[in-house]
């Protein structure tokens, strides 16, 4: 956004918005991961049970590598990471089965945010206008977004917004 400042286009803007976007998206996941939401309905427990087992194994033999290339053990270093790697490649095919067999996983794991025409496109009719901000240290900022324009407007800092909202609640 500061660099949007001295451009009279709204390509910063845009880039600025949505990368708050994949930033939201972050978020959502780590407060799923947070609350431990089941978002594993539906797939088989094997599986499931399989990638916790490779993941505890994976665990231990990083751990096991580390020590051994801290004591500069470079022989038995080297074997553990290629039983990393194996382990490694395994673990992805199980959860990229995990992944298919339940796609409401992989939306809530895997968020691909809407870019700004998409949520133009998609979301706002003639009569809507989506408001979305974020809050930051030195200053926030708020895009406005119609179907058809963007506009940006640069806020005072997170603290003298919680400050106000304090005041009016």
């Amino acid at each position: 956004m500061q660099l949007h400042r001295g451009e009279t286009g709204n390509a910063f803007a845009e880039a600025a918005f949505e990368a708050a976007e994949k930033a939201r998206a972050r978020s959502l996941l780590e407060s799923l991961q947070e609350a431990r939401a089941d978002i594993r309905q539906g797939v088989d427990p094997s599986l499931l049970d399989r990638e916790r087992s490779l993941e505890n194994t994976l665990n231990r033999k990083t751990e096991r590598h580390a020590q051994l290339v801290a004591d500069k053990n470079n022989d038995g270093a080297g074997g553990i990471a290629t039983e990393i790697e194996q382990l490694t490649a395994e673990y992805d095919e199980v959860r990229a089965l995990i992944r298919s067999q339940s796609p409401h996983y992989a939306a809530l794991t895997q968020p691909q945010p809407l870019r700004l025409t998409e949520v133009q496109q998609q979301l706002l009719d003639e009569n809507s206008l989506l408001l979305e901000y974020t809050l930051g240290d030195e200053r926030s900022y708020l895009w406005a977004i119609t179907r058809n324009e963007l506009y940006s407007f640069e806020l005072p800092a997170r603290s003298e917004i919680e400050e106000a909202a304090a005041r009016f609640s």
